[in-house]
């Protein structure tokens, strides 16, 4: 049945070293999705995704609906595998983000802009998506995995004459299914 299926948040980060991907972070703050709420952290990196919550099913609802299918999983992510962890996250659209779970902490600094974004139509696996938020991209990111910093650093562009970043807040996230 067609209709909304996931509102929350969720900020992203593509590390990005020499123009090549080295890492992405999808951070899932849901306040309500068909799958329940809750928090989840999605780190892939070196062919590896590795899913970090207390749900394991909603995080697996999280990766197969979504994050799996995002270019920027495709680019750095791999097999995946569920941890069991507690996720902390902390937004402040003035001054970032940070969240962390077992040994990664995403860090996003230094909002750019702050916009209202909407796409009408996203398909994914198949399936098609409209998704709205409010979007925020940020200067500066990092993930840190066991106290060591991943090589790279967001993306910098210029969209349509707005600050745009591979780092970003989105959060009042909708995500509704079509068809």
């Amino acid at each position: 049945m067609p209709g909304v299926i996931l509102v929350g948040a969720n900020p992203g980060l593509l590390l990005r070293q020499a123009g090549r991907p080295t890492a992405f972070a999808s951070v899932w703050q849901v306040d309500w999705s068909v799958a329940g709420p809750g928090h989840a952290l999605i780190v892939c990196r070196d062919g590896r995704t590795l899913a970090y919550g207390t749900d394991e099913r909603l995080c697996r609802w999280l990766l197969e609906r979504f994050t799996r299918h995002f270019p920027e999983s495709a680019e750095t992510g791999g097999a995946e595998e569920y941890v069991e962890a507690a996720v902390e996250i902390r937004i402040d659209l003035g001054a970032g983000m940070r969240a962390s779970a077992a040994d990664v902490v995403v860090e996003l600094a230094r909002p750019l802009d702050l916009r209202i974004f909407r796409a009408d139509r996203i398909d994914l696996a198949g399936i098609a998506h409209e998704l709205s938020n409010v979007f925020v991209p940020c200067a500066e990111g990092s993930i840190t995995v066991d106290g060591l910093r991943l090589p790279g650093a967001p993306s910098l562009s210029d969209d349509d004459g707005r600050p745009g970043s591979s780092g970003f807040l989105a959060v009042a996230e909708v995500w509704s299914e079509l068809d």
